[in-house]
Formats: structure tokens, C-alpha cells, sequence
């Protein structure tokens, strides 16, 4: 495809009167019709050709003006270059496919090592809210059991209350999808 100028030279072999010879090309796929040229002229040049497949055919005349009935044929070739090759194009369609595929599974990745860590908090959360409810019950018995100890026990309710709130808080926090980033968890 990068050899954009083509040229043939032909002769008919007449000896009498070779100068009245006459000769007739046609690049089959590229020209309509017959081209009619001397002997003075037996050069046939042709420039930026499109690739595909083209036969070259040529025929000539004698110094009587009878003509070749059959003409000589040269098959030319021309391949396209590789980006316009269909290789190439289905080798592009298989990257693209492959990269947003890829891109696909690291996004699916992160959403769930986020949900993984979303889980983790979570249970963290249920663990601590469970064991300090469990301190307040108990805190609660000993307050009614035992008056020296009412006032310490209330404090420690108290304390644990709040720690049951700013819990709650935190999940709150963490089942809000607007905090959906790494950079918030």
C-alpha cells in the first residue's frame, strides 16, 4: 500500500515497421475502458492505487493494424495497509471489550471490599451496642439491690447510655450511602 506509483513497459515483436505498431492497456478494476497508444509511447503508469486486486492486460497491433486477440494478463495485488485489515479491527473491538470489562471488574471490587468494610463495622457496632446494653442491665440490678452503690451505678448507666447513642449514631453513619467512599470509611 506504501508503493503508491506503478508502471509497465511492453513491446510487440513486428520488425518490419516496428514504429507502427500500436498497443492497448486497460487496468481492469481501475480503468473503463481501452487505452490506445504508439510505439513511441509503451509505458503505462498508474498512481495511488486503492488496495484490492487488479488485472493489468495489454494487447498490441502490427504495422497492418491486426490485432492481438488475446491479451496479455498480469494480476496485481495490493493489500490495504494493517489498520484497515479486519484483524486489526476485530484485535481493537477485543481491547475495547477487554479494558471495559476490566474496568467493570475493578469497580465491582471496590464496591464490594466497600460493602465487606460497611459489614465489618457494622458487626463491631451490634457487638459493642450488645455488650453495653448488657452493662446497663446489669448496672440496673445493682442499682436496685444496692443503695451504697446506686449513685456509681447510675453514673456508669449514664456513661454507658451515651455510649449506646453515639454507637447508634455510627450506624447510622455507615448504612447512609452518601458516605460510600474509602475516604469517609
Amino acid at each position: 500500500y506504501r508503493q503508491n506509483i506503478i508502471s509497465f513497459t511492453f513491446a510487440s515483436l513486428n520488425y518490419i515497421h516496428p514504429e507502427k505498431n500500436q498497443y492497448a492497456y486497460m487496468l481492469e478494476g481501475f480503468d473503463k475502458e481501452w487505452i490506445i497508444t504508439n510505439a513511441s509511447n509503451r509505458v503505462a503508469t498508474y498512481t495511488n492505487l486503492d488496495a484490492g486486486e487488479y488485472v493489468f492486460k495489454v494487447k498490441g497491433s502490427n504495422n497492418d493494424g491486426v490485432w492481438n486477440p488475446v491479451p496479455t494478463e498480469l494480476k496485481i495485488i495490493i493489500a490495504p495497509p494493517f489498520w484497515r485489515m479486519i484483524w486489526f479491527k476485530i484485535l481493537c473491538i477485543l481491547f475495547l471489550v477487554s479494558v471495559a470489562y476490566s474496568f467493570y471488574r475493578y469497580r465491582l471490587g471496590q464496591v464490594l471490599l466497600l460493602q465487606k468494610i460497611r459489614n465489618k463495622i457494622a458487626h463491631d457496632l451490634h457487638d459493642d451496642i450488645g455488650s453495653t446494653l448488657n452493662s446497663i442491665s446489669v448496672f440496673s440490678e445493682v442499682a436496685k439491690q444496692d443503695e451504697t452503690k446506686r449513685m456509681q451505678s447510675l453514673e456508669m448507666i449514664g456513661d454507658s447510655s451515651r455510649k449506646v447513642i453515639d454507637a447508634m449514631s455510627d450506624i447510622v453513619w455507615s448504612i447512609n450511602p452518601e458516605n460510600d467512599s474509602f475516604e469517609n470509611i
